[in-house]
């Protein structure tokens, strides 16, 4: 069933209360001392209590308003009729390594998807001087906003000195390696947190991101917001080895369950900014050694 721009308009509403309600929680815990744990033995990957019940909040709160939706959340399981066409992407803490050392750079992200296509995001941040944060949210066909006001991408053609931009070091070395080693790249930043980054990058205070390995909660929103800023999100599709404009994520399938699990384990690299900016990087970023990049990255170990 479509949605219509005023069902749209009701879903982004809640959606940024939903990601202000969260916030406060994360909040509530920031700078305190709170049970961590560890997804891997390297102790790279944490998961917090602030997590947990920010997730837990969320999924409380969309299952209540949009009882025919599905959820996708980092922490939990799947949730919601099978064969929904409409999902919800959840990141409960996005930079759960910074808020757990006290470092304020962090974010709740949630992105809402319409047969695969991303159509609603918002992503709440802290910022100083701003009591409770701030939420960036857009939804399809309307701009995007922090907060009230409109933000836009940065328009720059090409790579600017002096102005921020996210490229992973894996990117760097291809792209000098191929454009030149003086070719422009701007003052490389890693903040760390990928939904954080795509919200700045759609107001312009970041002129690109690119990112090696991104899951779909960690993106689902910043397309959107990208998107409606005026910008363009590309993502390499490793099976035709080519940089394509991200429109739409796997639909799930008829067994719907399984659909759902296709979209959990989705993985693949993505570059955000304007269309010029970001077309200008994939010309240097090119197939073949990008794939076997990838593939060594995600490569799960022996």
């Amino acid at each position: 069933m479509p949605l219509d721009d005023a069902a749209l308009k009701e879903i982004e509403d809640h959606a940024v209360e939903f990601a202000r309600g969260a916030g406060r929680i994360l909040e509530t815990y920031f700078g305190k001392a709170i049970d961590v744990q560890f997804k891997s033995d390297d102790k790279t990957n944490p998961v917090s209590q602030a997590d947990k019940e920010s997730e837990e909040y969320l999924r409380g709160a969309i299952s209540k308003l949009f009882p025919d939706h599905s959820i996708l959340g980092e922490e939990g399981p799947d949730e919601g009729p099978a064969n929904s066409d409409s999902l919800w992407a959840l990141d409960p803490l996005d930079g759960t390594l910074n808020y757990i050392n006290g470092f304020p750079i962090y974010s709740v992200s949630i992105g809402m998807l319409h047969k695969g296509a991303p159509v609603v995001g918002a992503v709440w941040v802290p910022r100083p001087g701003v009591s409770n944060g701030s939420v960036y949210h857009a939804r399809r066909g309307h701009g995007t906003y922090l907060d009230d006001k409109p933000v836009y991408v940065c328009k720059n053609p090409a790579p600017q000195a002096g102005q921020l931009a996210i490229m992973p070091r894996e990117f760097r070395r291809r792209y000098h390696r191929k454009a030149g080693r003086g070719a422009p790249v701007g003052e490389i930043r890693g903040p760390g947190s990928i939904a954080y980054e795509m919200a700045l990058t759609s107001s312009g205070t970041l002129q690109y991101a690119a990112f090696t390995s991104p899951r779909l909660w960690d993106i689902a929103a910043g397309v959107v917001l990208v998107q409606e800023a005026g910008g363009a999100a590309l993502t390499y599709v490793r099976n035709r080895s080519r940089w394509y404009n991200l429109k739409h994520f796997p639909i799930p399938g008829v067994d719907g369950r399984g659909g759902l699990t296709q979209l959990r384990e989705w993985s693949a690299p993505i570059m955000v900014g304007n269309l010029e900016l970001v077309e200008y990087l994939a010309q240097f970023l090119r197939p073949g050694w990008f794939a076997r990049m990838v593939r060594r990255l995600t490569r799960a170990p022996a």
